[in-house]
């Protein structure tokens, strides 16, 4: 029988997902890198046989065998592990992740130049 109040309905499901999933990562942490236990996500070890990031809401045996595919890292090891590497001066995310060499620097002023040109051009008179 459904909820008769949406919002505490929803703020049962709220719960019920924060429950499930501080348990599951009580049981399987720390990071497997580092060794800490704060911040866990799960990290999937084969990008490609990943369905879904939003498991927790899944039912037990559904969410497990996507589970079984992860690995638990804390937020720093996560980032640095899928973090792909800087190849100076092909893209603008040198820039932004802090390299200020004369390619990075070039490539985000390439970047600006071309985001004013086009909003210059879509612009409406």
């Amino acid at each position: 029988m459904p909820y008769k109040d949406k919002e505490k309905h929803k703020e049962y499901q709220r719960k019920r997902v924060a429950r499930i999933r501080k348990e599951w990562f009580e049981e399987n942490g720390p990071c497997k890198e580092c060794g800490s236990w704060e911040n866990l996500e799960l990290h999937h070890k084969d990008p490609a046989q990943k369905v879904s990031h939003r498991i927790w809401s899944w039912a037990k045996e559904k969410r497990l065998a996507e589970l079984s595919k992860c690995e638990v890292l804390c937020r720093e090891c996560h980032i640095n592990k899928t973090r792909k590497p800087i190849t100076h001066g092909s893209d603008h995310k040198g820039y932004y992740r802090g390299c200020r060499c004369e390619k990075c620097k070039a490539a985000h002023a390439k970047r600006l130049r071309e985001y004013r040109k086009k909003i210059k051009d879509t612009t409406p008179v």
